[in-house]
């Protein structure tokens, strides 16, 4: 199954599967900035006696749940729905605030696996069919 790329920057609609009543506009973040959203909260463990890094990108469910929330925060540009309890929603930081957590988990996802497209491959999307 072939998934649509975006370009980093662009803004798209998306709406929740596991609610259809949220749509969410998802700014799409660069690769760097995947990387580092990703990244923070991320820990490393090293041997003492060898100074090898043991622990590369141990992820405790605190840290989860953080990157799922700096992934919404960071790139959810605007939000339309209730939560559960009829809160509206009209931003990312709403969503994160008020959202289920499996809502949270499918739209931090959809934004962490959302294909940008580098520069070459944007210059290759924007040429007409007959350049």
């Amino acid at each position: 199954m072939s998934r649509q790329c975006y370009k980093p920057g662009d803004v798209r609609e998306y709406t929740v599967k596991i609610d259809d009543t949220i749509k969410v506009w998802i700014r799409t973040p660069t690769e760097g900035e995947k990387r580092r959203t990703a990244s923070e909260g991320e820990t490393l463990s090293f041997d003492t006696e060898t100074g090898e890094i043991t622990g590369l990108g141990t992820l405790q469910m605190g840290h989860l749940v953080a990157k799922n929330e700096r992934f919404i925060r960071g790139f959810v540009d605007k939000v339309e729905g209730n939560s559960p309890a009829g809160v509206a929603m009209a931003t990312g930081d709403d969503l994160a605030e008020h959202a289920t957590s499996d809502v949270v988990a499918e739209v931090a996802l959809e934004v962490e696996r959302s294909l940008s497209l580098g520069d070459e491959s944007a210059k290759k999307s924007d040429a007409s069919p007959d350049s």
